[in-house]
């Protein structure tokens, strides 16, 4: 929230705003202007994945690397991908209306994201806060094991039927707990159960389609400000659409890969890796090792036998 008052602010003083005519138009005005910015981006870029993360627990992923490899695709790919559409945005307002009319309308942006982020999680919090605990659903671990209830989304049932009424919210009589996470739906055979996409609440669907937003729109105001610096794509021959345009094409390549690199690299394959590295490097130092052994006898022996040979030389002179 505070993030995008600052970020708004920001742009308000880089512009500076039309709006606002008796705002300094010197270098140090500006300046400041870019600081509120780069603290303000900070703050809404950090959160968002912890944000993505609880969103993913709410649907009932487990807390594992394959979950978090997940989100990380997920943040890095929205975040490039606003990336790769910001500079050409950026380009379009600058060419158009200049660069005081669009930092106006990116601070309009954030107002905007600031009213729908205030009132949603607003009300969220309101909602919650009248039916208890509001983050109930955000209990570790280990109070769900020792509850005793598999977790699905926001529905609890009782993980056995052993479990009695009066032993409610306790561990289950002869039961071993789970090595499937209690969070994620499991079927008979203790293997984790696929999550359909339509049995998500809306709720949840909303949160998580909100985080991958704010999380494109992070990616967008960083690269907005590229567009800074039209004059000097001018003085190159270049107009700062089609330089913008050269910069999107790497944020694209970037937006593109990242689910592919999360895809491909799998802790287990990581960890393979390394055991051959290391086997590679033990192999590599005791060859080494073996061939300094060897060359050390044979350069001792072939001066043993000369200092040999020079000695019996002296003796038969």
């Amino acid at each position: 929230m505070w993030a995008c008052i600052a970020c708004g602010i920001g742009y308000l003083m880089m512009g500076p705003t039309p709006l606002l005519p008796f705002l300094p138009k010197q270098t140090w005005f500006i300046t400041l202007g870019l600081v509120f910015f780069g603290l303000g981006i900070g703050c809404t870029i950090i959160p968002t994945m912890k944000c993505v993360v609880i969103g993913a627990r709410e649907l009932g992923f487990p807390d594992n690397i394959s979950t978090f490899g997940m989100v990380s695709g997920l943040f890095v790919a929205n975040f490039h991908f606003g990336a790769f559409l910001g500079p050409t945005v950026g380009g379009v307002l600058v060419e158009k209306i200049g660069f005081e009319y669009s930092s106006t309308v990116i601070a309009g942006i954030f107002a905007t994201a600031l009213l729908v982020i205030t009132t949603f999680f607003g009300f969220r919090r309101w909602r919650a806060a009248n039916r208890g605990n509001p983050y109930a659903h955000l209990a570790d671990d280990h109070s769900k094991q020792n509850n005793g209830v598999k977790y699905s989304g926001d529905k609890a049932t009782p993980k056995n039927s052993l479990t009695s009424s009066s032993q409610a919210g306790s561990q289950p009589l002869g039961i071993e707990k789970s090595t499937v996470h209690e969070s994620f739906p499991v079927t008979s055979h203790g293997k984790p159960e696929k999550l359909k996409f339509s049995e998500i609440l809306r709720r949840s669907k909303l949160i998580l389609v909100l985080m991958a937003v704010a999380d494109f729109g992070a990616g967008c105001a960083f690269s907005l400000p590229a567009p800074f610096f039209p004059r000097e794509a001018a003085k190159k021959g270049a107009s700062p659409l089609m330089t913008e345009i050269v910069f999107s094409v790497f944020e694209f390549v970037i937006a593109v890969t990242a689910p592919i690199y999360v895809v491909v690299v799998k802790v287990v394959v990581v960890v393979k890796v390394v055991v051959v590295v290391v086997k590679v490097v033990v192999v590599v130092v005791v060859v080494v090792v073996v061939v300094v052994v060897v060359v050390v006898v044979v350069a001792a022996a072939a001066a043993a036998a000369i200092v040999f040979d020079v000695i019996l030389l002296i003796v038969l002179h």
